[in-house]
């Protein structure tokens, strides 16, 4: 059986650079808790690498740490979800549609409760 093997890049930062990279990314002005990026080489490159690149994930703890305080929820559990979720987005699902929310919910639930976290959108 062919194994599937992927490579990704995670960065946390700080408030000020999250803001920074949101506005220069897609324009808007605050802070905000995750950016995805998909990585863009061309295939012929990408098919010759044993780790196929997925993208990057940046990361604002801080963000992420004032929504689970105030959504009373476990911090490090908060942080899983958020790290999944982008883990999907760079993986082509999204939320825009309510029925793609539905499906990326629904697989978020399946992988969090895999790690033993409850689902985070019944509060």
């Amino acid at each position: 059986m062919k194994q599937n093997k992927a490579n990704l890049s995670l960065s946390y930062v700080t408030t000020k650079q999250i803001t920074a990279y949101n506005f220069q990314y897609r324009n808007k002005k605050t802070p905000t808790n995750v950016l995805s990026f998909t990585a863009d080489l061309p295939a012929d490159i990408a098919d010759k690498l044993e780790y196929k690149p997925i993208g990057d994930i940046v990361i604002c703890p801080q963000i992420i740490n004032m929504e689970a305080k105030k959504q009373k929820k476990i911090t490090d559990y908060h942080h899983k979800h958020i790290i999944i979720h982008s883990l999907l987005h760079l993986l082509g699902y999204d939320h825009i549609t309510n029925n793609d929310a539905k499906i990326m919910e629904s697989i978020e639930i399946k992988l969090l409760s895999k790690v033993g976290i409850k689902n985070p959108y019944e509060c």
